[in-house]
């Protein structure tokens, strides 16, 4: 009963998301839905979210209809062409790609046998969560704006540094490997630290450009000639 009566007081008095997303983390069945709604906002997700709390609900043994939501109608989306954008078709490809990726990744953690395999599966795991809470984002701007969805800021990142390392000397390559897994370890220190969301996201799309550019650089002098 007590799960009913927070959902209910939830819906009767506004259904924020932030609140409505505790209330899941700490009652939902659904790991993955839960890594799902801390990590995505659109007006999908938001949606998802409210019937899945809906649907909790029911399951507790609600006897009595919820109560109806005390908001506003939202304002009618903006128009949106008959066919999608060649942009916007690839990013819900990009996303459909990444759901499989990140339900194995959750299953390979709950199954990893040691703790280093687990932090770096954990790692992986935010890296692609946050690519696909990035996604949804551009796709929900381009339903209220009409702007077209681009690349991900860490994917892009990644690939300028790319064209940077490819012209580099070995000495040069030598040099960047002693500096970037501080670097790392600093960006992921300040995202753990940040004291609101943009800052959190502004440090975990550093550090993931971070890791990308560690592995572009361990394969670079990897293919260094050997002497």
């Amino acid at each position: 009963m007590e799960i009913i009566q927070h959902i209910d007081r939830w819906l009767a008095t506004g259904a924020e998301y932030e609140t409505g997303l505790q209330i899941y983390l700490k009652h939902g069945p659904s790991t993955f839905l839960k890594e799902y709604f801390a990590t995505s906002r659109s007006s999908f997700v938001v949606s998802k979210l409210k019937k899945e709390l809906l649907k909790l609900r029911e399951e507790q043994g609600a006897a009595t209809p919820p109560p109806r939501e005390n908001i506003e109608a939202p304002p009618a989306a903006a128009a949106k062409p008959k066919e999608e954008p060649t942009a916007v078709v690839q990013c819900k490809q990009r996303l459909k790609d990444l759901l499989p990726i990140i339900s194995t990744m959750h299953n390979d953690l709950w199954h990893a046998k040691t703790d280093q395999e687990r932090e770096k599966l954990a790692a992986q795991l935010v890296a692609k969560s946050q690519q696909r809470a990035e996604l949804w984002h551009m796709l929900d701007k381009w339903e209220k704006t009409g702007i077209e969805p681009g690349i991900p800021t860490a994917e892009r990142l990644i690939a300028s540094r790319a064209q940077i390392i490819a012209a580099a000397s070995p000495h040069e390559i030598a040099q960047r490997l002693l500096t970037v897994r501080s670097q790392i370890s600093k960006a992921h220190k300040s995202m753990e630290e940040a004291g609101t969301d943009e800052k959190r996201e502004k440090y975990l799309v550093k550090w993931q450009a971070l890791k990308g550019e560690l592995e572009l650089l361990l394969k670079a002098k990897d293919e260094l000639p050997k002497s």
